[in-house]
């Protein structure tokens, strides 16, 4: 079963990686939510750096936009994702920190969604774009889910890690998605 399922699983992810939005086709009035990936000390790990460097080729341009970095604190690391996104941007691509909203509460893909709508409300801008950024294995899943809370969203991909850790990252949504199944995204 489990074989069966996992496989049907990444034929589906894989078979969304045309999901693709490009900076041309998006105007000033768009938020890029950027979904957390784990820390080395207070840097990104690898995969969460090659989602903030999408997210800071898009933001040059795009300008006007803004982003929102989830990610709270897990329990090996010594400061909130969010936070340590928000610096990368800032100090390591030249992200003006203005543009920048942060959600280091969050601790699932549920919970980095509806954040992010939560900010955007509070911050006036439910009305801009929203454009999710991660990998190629993880945005179907956030698909899923934004369709499941009603929120529309488009999507740009972030280069996926290496063959060794895309297999982890395939075992971790397949157990993600047995987790959404049962228990839903309310």
């Amino acid at each position: 079963f489990y074989m069966i399922t996992f496989s049907i699983l990444c034929a589906y992810i894989f078979g969304t990686n045309s999901m693709q939005t490009h900076p041309e086709d998006l105007d000033k009035e768009t938020v890029f939510v950027v979904y957390g990936a784990g820390l080395r000390g207070e840097r990104p790990g690898s995969v969460l750096r090659k989602r903030l460097n999408k997210t800071a080729e898009y933001l040059e341009a795009v300008p006007g936009s803004v982003c929102i970095v989830t990610g709270g604190q897990g329990p090996d690391e010594v400061m909130p994702e969010a936070d340590a996104m928000k610096n990368y941007l800032v100090e390591d691509m030249g992200i003006d920190a203005d543009r920048i909203y942060t959600d280091p509460k969050s601790s699932n893909t549920i919970e980095n969604i509806k954040n992010a709508l939560a900010i955007m409300e509070e911050e006036g801008i439910s009305d801009y774009t929203i454009v999710s950024v991660s990998n190629a294995f993880h945005i179907p899943r956030i698909k899923l889910i934004c369709s499941r809370l009603d929120c529309d969203s488009e999507f740009i991909l972030a280069k996926d890690p290496n063959p060794f850790a895309m297999f982890a990252a395939l075992v971790r949504e397949y157990m993600s998605y047995a987790k959404l199944f049962l228990l839903g995204a309310e």
